[in-house]
Order: C-alpha cells, then sequence, then structure tokens
C-alpha cells in the first residue's frame, strides 16, 4: 500500500465517533427532521438559559452535592438544562425555588435513566439513591405550592416587596410562576412513573424495563 494513503487510513482511525445528532431528543432522526429538531432544540435552550443559571444539584439535596461543580452538573449540560428561576423578589422566589426543585427532580430522574442507558450503570445507581429519595419528597408537593401560589397571586404588589422599586417587577416575576404553574400538573402526574423506573437503578439492577418506563416519561 502507498505510504501516503496507508498514514492518511491510519490517522482516520484515530477520529473518534461522534454522534450524528446535537441533542439526545434528536436522536434517532435523519436529514431534514434532524435539521429541524437540532434548530428548535437550540431556540429552546438559548430561551432558557437567557437570563437564568442552572439548578444546584444540592438544592434538591445534601446528597447531590458531589454535582455541584459546573463540570458535573447535568442541569448545566444542553440535553438536561434546568434553570433556577430567581426573581429578587423574596416572596415570589420561593414559590419559583419549589416549582424548579420539582421540575429538576424529574430531569435528574430523567438523566439517571439516560445513564442507565448509556453503559454508565455505577454513575446511574449513585445518583438514583438521591434521586428516588427527591422523587418521593416532591410527588405530594402540587397541592400547598398551588395554595401558596394562589396566596402570592391575591397578595398587593407592594406587600410582596420590601423596596418599592421592584413593584414594577411584580408582573414578570409572577407570569414566570404562573407558566411554571401550568407545567406543575403534567410534571406531578409523571412522578409516580419515574419512581417506578428510578428504584431498580438506585438498586442497581437496571434492566430493559426500566427502559420502557422511562419512555413513558414526559
Amino acid at each position: 500500500m502507498n505510504k501516503f494513503f496507508a498514514f492518511v487510513l491510519a490517522a482516520a482511525c484515530l477520529v473518534p465517533a461522534v454522534p450524528a445528532f446535537a441533542y439526545e431528543k434528536c436522536e434517532g432522526l435523519a436529514d431534514s427532521d434532524l435539521t429541524k429538531c437540532e434548530a428548535k432544540e437550540a431556540k429552546r435552550i438559548a430561551k432558557l438559559r437567557k437570563n437564568t443559571v442552572p439548578y444546584t444539584p444540592s438544592s434538591l439535596g445534601a446528597d447531590f452535592k458531589a454535582w455541584d461543580e459546573e463540570a458535573k452538573n447535568p442541569f448545566a449540560q444542553d440535553d438536561w438544562y434546568c434553570p433556577a428561576s430567581q426573581s429578587g423578589i423574596a416572596k415570589i422566589d420561593e414559590l419559583l425555588n419549589e416549582l424548579s426543585k420539582v421540575q429538576c427532580t424529574m430531569t435528574m430522574a430523567k438523566y439517571v435513566g439516560w445513564l442507565n442507558a448509556n453503559g454508565q450503570g455505577a454513575d446511574a445507581t449513585a445518583l438514583g439513591k438521591p434521586t428516588l429519595d427527591a422523587l418521593m419528597a416532591v410527588k405530594d408537593s402540587q397541592a400547598a405550592i398551588t395554595e401558596k401560589f394562589n396566596a402570592i397571586k391575591s397578595t398587593s404588589p407592594t406587600e410582596l416587596v420590601d423596596d418599592p422599586s421592584m413593584v414594577l417587577k411584580v408582573p414578570g416575576a409572577l407570569a414566570t410562576a404562573a407558566t411554571m404553574m401550568g407545567a406543575l400538573p403534567a410534571t406531578i402526574g409523571a412522578i409516580p412513573g419515574a419512581i417506578t423506573a428510578v428504584k431498580p437503578i438506585a438498586a442497581g439492577v437496571g434492566g430493559a424495563a426500566v427502559g420502557d418506563a422511562m419512555d413513558k416519561l414526559p
């Protein structure tokens, strides 16, 4: 074989394989469908990242502390980005934090399922145990969160802020809370399925049935 071509062939073999898709949600698509999916995901994630920071895993529980650093935080990754919503208004931020906790707990459950399905069983089990606890902690939270939202919504904006200059931010903060509240019933409704899927992973016995359970999550 010509030495030049032998070199080219050897170099080609050293190039690592990369997925044909940029986002996990777009896996299995091709051509125009893949292009549309990636464009949609890029737009969605850019909108999520605008004026937000990634949620901190340890906010779900102390056992997630090891995943707080940015390089390990799944919530900082595009595929699993989950924002920490803040308005600067303490009473509303308390509500936003509870809503974010529910949302990011479900995101963590999906991430655990992805780890399990992609040959990272040890990491999936390590995260699965605290994730199961986090799911159990939020599964019955809808009524209390809804009550808090309704109470805040019926409170005068001037009573929600300590600094009068923050009054103008109240409508936007409430709009963010209302959007998150709209997604709450579906997220809470999916938690029993997430518990079913994560439980065997946490026990270190994740198998095909886990994949089926994960596929049913929204």
